[in-house]
């Protein structure tokens, strides 16, 4: 079985190698070892190529650059070199008895976006090749330019027999999965969505002669520039009215003019394509031309490369069709021929003459009248060509997607003979979403005679059609004025997609509408009308629905409404107090006018109730409103007036004293169980509640912790931590857990001069507190090695131990243990260190040991083993 190297090319990762089996038959005189050898060292060299950069791959590779860069640049494999400075790029041929063939991969950015740093188009030089760019250094850097970095380029093949036959020199480009790309080889326009091979070949003086009175042109050349589609399509001339398709498995041909200085070499040996030589004898390669390039099968750039080999090119499977064609309003199919391009069936080895079919092919579509659901779209019609074998139907659905491809040739199922009658065809497509689209397809013979049909699809949307409300809700206009802003609906299909240019309908009351209908009521590209109402002439209510049709359910409903030239009232407060003593009563003055003295109803919001004070009916003037605070604190008081059409406020801030001696009370709430673990927040909280003399809650009381560290945030030293704050009557308070239990939580609200004490008494103004309980987060659950006897300056037998775990059982790696022999210690030491104390790590099973004991004189030793974290200190005491 032949052994042929699998190039693995991962743009912005990573390029790897790995070797495969073809499924191509054995050949004896092939070198697939070499191949292989030479393909997995290029991954090797060029792992990490990105874009706009190259790569030099397997020897023997020489560059040139604008720049010149320093005697070792990009002279050995993996160096990698920046497109934008490249002039040149020469690869050699692959000779084996060298170990010599020249491989560089090209990263190229071609017209993709910038926003796609992922995608690029590889372009692999193999054997004998010479790259130009066409680019130069200020157009590849400019924006707006028309080509990035080697996005237009000249090149040349060699033209001698390899060593191993089926790698020819190539230039191979390939662009990323289901995206076309744009560049210029020679001068020549290219688009692919696919895998290309281009190669220069030589034309002897009989060909030439014989294509040029086929063309009727004077001009020399000398090459011939050959495009081998390998998979997917190539376009070419793309969007021109000369615009060619060539499928997978096809060549053409172009003719190169003599040698000029066209690059950025400053040599003349670069050959351009010219206009009275079009492309030339497109067609269907054999399948020893094809296996030519076998060599590259399996090599993956973007993708693997897979060679046209036993896979048939996609048939339409034909048949009658009992679509009707009706009278319609719009365009009927239109047909434009291109003039027929034609020249040598094939290029060197064996050049091939062909005769120019004089008769180009037909193509009837059926134009619908009426729409047809998204999802069910298809195209039907017949094809014909009676002077010929084969035919290519292109069709361009119109909503972005690329262009399909089908091949109709003499001798595939379904189609036998071919063109002996009309083919009739019936191609499905399934559109993104509902509109009118401009379909076109392309009839291209096997000598390039084209024929052209086009017409506008209309295509429904899935029912049913829903309408939703975007903006525009709640406006309010005086009569005969526009309202601000317009009534913004959307149309979406059952399947989500947004309604494309359809008429919705609308009902309104006590508005008119304020654009053309045919222009506002049909929907926009995001399926969306911009609609603007008028009011009407009466005050009140005016509601507005945009719907499907007049009928439907549901749809868009709009509340608008027509005001009265009534003006609106006003009310200012004119009170100049801004504090007052709780349980005096306080009287509000304020003044409300309206300039068509209408009665009018007063809110008040005294802000130490729920319940405002609410007067009706009130002639506009000068009115006065009481009230008596039951609480203390900063009052924010607002009067709102009405006319019942217009409303206006006015505000006043009140700083209310509380009565004197104040008192607190500390309630434990729901959730709260008086115990957690040091450190630890208690569950649930506490609420401090303040109240004056006379039982009236104190609103905006300062509250202190008195107790030091009990609070969630523990301030400095000496600092009290404040708690209350502007309006409520009590505050929530969270307490951590100290070390030790049975703490105290002591709070206490300053007197009127702010003092904490009284000073004739010398204690606290007001307090409240609670016992809290608390337990440790840690605890020592076992020890090894207590209770131990031995003899004066011997070793005790086991070292000491603890066993660490938290309070729910879990053991705590990691922890700093110190383990202290008290005094007096008799002469007793840490044999590993001959000092009293040591630390020790716990293991993951909790426990840490501190080694073995030397003992002093006799006596009873006290060994402590201590474990601190913030403040606290848990102890074990051995002895």
């Amino acid at each position: 079985m032949r052994i042929l190297a699998l190039l693995a090319f991962a743009l912005l990762a990573t390029i790897g190698l790995s070797i495969h089996q073809s499924n191509a038959a054995q050949v004896a005189d092939v070198c697939p070892q070499f191949i292989a050898d030479a393909v997995e060292t290029v991954g090797n060299n060029c792992t990490g190529l990105s874009r706009n950069n190259a790569c030099y791959g397997y020897d023997r590779v020489i560059a040139s650059f604008t720049e010149a860069p320093s005697g070792e640049f990009f002279t050995r494999p993996r160096d990698i070199a920046d497109l934008v400075n490249l002039t040149s790029i020469v690869t050699t041929p692959l000779r084996t008895e060298l170990n010599e063939w020249g491989i560089s991969l090209l990263s190229v950015q071609a017209n993709l976006p910038d926003a796609l740093p992922g995608q690029n188009v590889i372009f692999m030089l193999a054997g004998d090749v010479e790259l130009e760019n066409a680019v130069d250094a200020e157009t590849a850097a400019d924006p707006n330019g028309e080509f990035t970095p080697v996005q237009a380029f000249y090149f040349r093949t060699g033209i001698a027999q390899t060593d191993c036959r089926e790698a020819p020199d190539t230039l191979i480009i390939q662009g990323p999965k289901n995206t076309q790309v744009d560049f210029n080889a020679n001068g020549a326009d290219v688009r692919i969505g696919s895998t290309i091979a281009m190669r220069t070949l030589p034309v002897d003086p009989e060909m030439a002669a014989r294509i040029r009175a086929q063309y009727g042109f004077e001009d020399e050349f000398f090459e011939i520039l050959e495009l081998f589609v390998l998979d997917g399509t190539a376009i070419l001339n793309p969007g021109t009215p000369n615009e060619q398709i060539i499928p997978q498995g096809y060549r053409g041909f172009r003719c190169l003019a003599p040698p000029k200085d066209l690059g950025l070499d400053g040599d003349e040996d670069d050959r351009q394509v010219f206009n009275a030589c079009p492309w030339v004898d497109i067609g269907p390669a054999t399948e020893q031309e094809i296996r030519e390039f076998s060599g590259y099968e399996g090599i993956v750039l973007n993708y693997p490369i897979e060679l046209p080999l036993g896979n048939e090119t996609l048939t339409i499977a034909s048949g009658p069709t009992n679509t009707p064609v009706p009278t319609n309003t719009l365009p009927a199919p239109t047909a434009t021929t291109v003039p027929a391009t034609s020249g040598p069936t094939a290029v060197p080895p064996t050049p091939t003459d062909t005769t120019v079919p004089n008769t180009p092919p037909t193509l009837n579509l059926d134009v619908p009248t009426f729409a047809v659901s998204r999802d069910t779209f298809v195209l039907t019609g017949s094809i014909d060509d009676p002077d010929d074998d084969y035919a290519m139907l292109t069709v361009n659905w119109g909503d972005g997607s690329p262009p399909e491809v089908f091949v109709f040739e003499e001798g595939l199922d379904l189609i036998a003979p071919a063109f002996s009658g009309p083919i009739a065809i019936s191609i499905p497509h399934t559109y993104p979403q509902n509109g009118v689209y401009p379909l076109q397809a392309t009839l291209q013979d096997a000598s390039g005679n084209s024929v052209q049909a086009q017409f506008n699809a209309p295509v429904d949307p899935v029912d049913p059609i829903a309408v939703t409300k975007i903006s525009g809700d709640e406006q309010s206009a005086l009569p005969g004025q526009p309202f601000a802003n317009p009534l913004v609906a959307q149309a979406t299909d059952s399947g989500g997609a947004p309604v494309i240019s359809w008429p919705l309908s609308i009902t309104f009351i006590n508005a008119s509408l304020g654009c053309d209908p045919a222009l506002c009521l049909r929907t926009d590209a995001e399926g969306r009308v911009s609609v603007n109402m008028v009011a009407g002439p009466e005050p009140g209510a005016a509601p507005v629905d945009i719907k499907v049709d007049f009928e439907a359910e549901g749809g868009a409903h709009y509340d608008l409404t027509v005001l009265s030239e009534n003006e609106p009232p006003t009310v200012e407060i004119t009170n100049v107090e801004t504090d007052w003593l709780n349980g005096d009563i306080f009287t509000l003055q304020y003044t409300t006018a309206d300039p068509n003295s209408d009665p009018l109803d007063i809110t008040i919001h005294w802000d130490d109730s729920v319940n405002p004070h609410v007067f009706m009916d009130i002639p506009p003037g000068n009115i006065e409103s009481q009230n008596e605070f039951k609480a203390a604190g900063t009052m924010f008081i607002s009067v709102e007036v009405t006319d019942g059409e217009f409303t206006a406020e006015d505000t006043y801030t009140l700083h209310v004293t509380p009565m004197y001696p104040l008192s607190l009370d500390l309630i434990p709430q729901a959730g709260w169980t008086g115990e957690t673990g040091t450190g630890q927040v208690y569950p649930g909280s506490l609420r401090v509640v303040v109240y004056d003399s006379e039982d009236d809650p104190v609103y905006g009381a300062q509250l202190y912790n008195l107790s030091g560290g009990l609070l969630a945030t523990i301030p400095p030293s000496g600092v009290p931590i404040t708690l209350g704050g502007p309006g409520g009557g009590y505050r929530d308070v969270q307490v951590t857990a100290a070390c030790y239990g049975n703490e105290i939580v002591l709070i206490g609200s300053p007197d009127p001069s702010g003092n904490y004490y009284d000073e004739g008494l010398g204690f606290l103004f007001s307090t409240a507190s609670i016992p809290v309980n608390q337990y440790s987060l840690y605890e020592f659950t076992n020890a090894f090695g207590d209770g131990q006897f031995t003899y004066e300056s011997f070793d005790f037998e086991v070292p000491l131990g603890v066993e660490l775990k938290s309070f729910a059982e879990s053991p705590i790696e990691g922890a700093t243990i110190l383990f202290t022999i008290q005094d007096p210690a008799n002469g007793a030491v840490f044999k590993a260190n001959g000092a009293t104390t040591i630390e020790a790590i716990t293991n993951g099973s909790g426990t840490a040991f501190a080694g073995l004991i030397t003992a002093g004189t006799a006596g009873d030793l006290y060994v402590n083993a201590d474990y601190m974290y913030g403040d606290c200190v848990i102890t074990y005491y051995f002895y």
